[in-house]
């Protein structure tokens, strides 16, 4: 499985959302911390694939194992509530990937929702899915 290009084609699913791209911007997590940025005005959705776990092989001959593949969507604002806030933001990612099909992966499933944090200013809450591979 291609981390790299899931990760982007889910960003590219959350961008379809005209309600979400009016009060955050979407990215993939950037390699460079320079280039990462602070919500402002409006509130910052990124995306990283967070890992992967293996079943047993199912086959006595070649390899045959399926494997759940997980990705982190973190959700900043820098208010909690409203329609601007983390709590909108959140609403309208989960609506956006519920039911998607990155390549090489089935249905993506949301497994968690979680307060992340509070610093300088901006809320943060982790949202976790999880779609199974071959």
């Amino acid at each position: 499985m291609n981390y790299e290009t899931a990760e982007s084609e889910i960003v590219d699913r959350l961008k379809t959302s005209a309600a979400l791209l009016t009060i955050a911007d979407v990215f993939v997590l950037p390699d460079d911390v320079a280039a990462y940025k602070t919500p402002k005005e409006k509130g910052l959705v990124t995306v990283a694939f967070l890992g992967e776990k293996y079943d047993d092989n199912q086959s006595i001959g070649q390899v045959s194992q399926h494997s759940t593949v997980t990705f982190n969507v973190a959700v900043q604002a820098r208010l909690m509530r409203g329609t601007k806030g983390v709590y909108a933001i959140s609403e309208l990612v989960k609506l956006a990937l519920v039911g998607f099909s990155p390549s090489d992966c089935g249905v993506l499933s949301l497994s968690a929702h979680d307060f992340a944090g509070y610093q300088n200013d901006v809320w943060e809450h982790s949202i976790t899915g999880s779609c199974r591979t071959l």
